[in-house]
């Protein structure tokens, strides 16, 4: 299940390992390996036309393990959601590629299953970045993510299909924030009731063409435009009754793009690390956590099995 403690003043470590474990050892052999990224760089590729569908048992297999990955990124894996995402939208539909990606996903868990997600924030409120992978999805449709960072980790994110069909980059960066925002100024309200940080928070995002969307409305709109629904201009709202800013913000600090594309290399630990609160120089702590949870976790199971079969007795 999901563990919260604490290690330092300020910080919370939130781990799923005990569910990781029951997880792994569950997973088929072909499953089993290490992966140094989350999602292979063609995560987005498919071909529909010369891919074999999953069979009965296979495809079973399939769903069960992508609905545990969606719950493990959601709750305290960040890491680890835009390829459980992904894989959730696929279960109606599997195939041989998605069942390789999934394999792909399922060793990279394995590698990284000590590191926790560690939050620590100061007051200050947390900068929403929000982007968008433009007709990423079969079917065209984009994939929207989104990341509140304060001090350490990711206090909420998201990474998702987004809901309907868009036109053009823009317009899919307009489409995802405003899908985004509503839980960022419900947590905003939530944090302004304790006596947090009142001041506005910043939307911050790589395309300037939404930027003037967003900070503007209607005023910015042409003809390439003037189609896109008014729901999705509340953001010009918020700026203007100042509870938030919108900013640019540069390709190489766009956490977001974790949440839309399949990095690799660098940058996806650069960001990884980020959205997780970790530090390099401290994976042998994370590991030391890791193994003192565990042996816990094979303490209490050996308890339950010893009372289960003496239940039986």
């Amino acid at each position: 299940g999901l563990a919260i403690g604490s290690r330092a003043k300020g910080e919370a470590w939130i781990s799923v390992y005990g569910f990781l474990m029951k997880l792994f050892d569950a997973l088929p052999g072909d499953m089993i390996g290490e992966k140094g990224a989350a999602a292979p760089s063609d995560l987005f590729k498919t071909d529909f036309d010369g891919c074999e569908p999953l069979g009965g048992k296979k495809r079973k297999i399939y769903h069960t393990i992508a609905a545990s990955a969606l719950y493990a990124g959601i709750r305290a894996r960040p890491g680890a959601q835009l390829a459980a995402s992904f894989h959730s939208a696929r279960v109606k539909e599997p195939g041989q590629h998605g069942w390789r990606k999934l394999c792909w996903a399922m060793k990279y868990l394995q590698v990284a299953k000590a590191l926790p997600l560690i939050l620590k924030a100061d007051g200050k409120g947390p900068g929403l970045r929000a982007g968008a992978a433009h007709a990423s999805h079969h079917g065209f449709k984009s994939h929207a993510g989104a990341a509140a960072m304060e001090v350490k980790g990711a206090t909420h994110s998201s990474s998702s299909k987004a809901k309907l069909s868009t036109i053009s980059s823009t317009e899919s960066e307009v489409a995802g924030a405003g899908e985004r925002l509503p839980k960022h100024l419900w947590l905003r309200g939530f944090r302004a009731e304790q006596g947090g940080y009142p001041k506005e928070d910043a939307l911050c995002q790589g395309n300037e063409a939404a930027i003037l969307l967003e900070s503007n409305g209607r005023y910015s709109c042409k003809k390439g435009s003037r189609h896109i629904h008014i729901r999705y201009f509340f953001i010009a709202g918020r700026a203007k009754s100042k509870e938030m800013k919108v900013m640019c913000c540069p390709t190489e600090s766009m956490i977001a793009d974790y949440f839309t594309k399949p990095l690799q290399g660098m940058l996806f630990y650069k960001f990884r690390d980020a959205i997780m609160g970790i530090d390099q120089n401290d994976l042998e702590l994370y590991q030391r956590n890791f193994d003192e949870v565990i042996k816990k976790y094979e303490q209490l199971k050996r308890e339950a099995e010893a009372a289960a079969a003496a239940d039986k007795a």
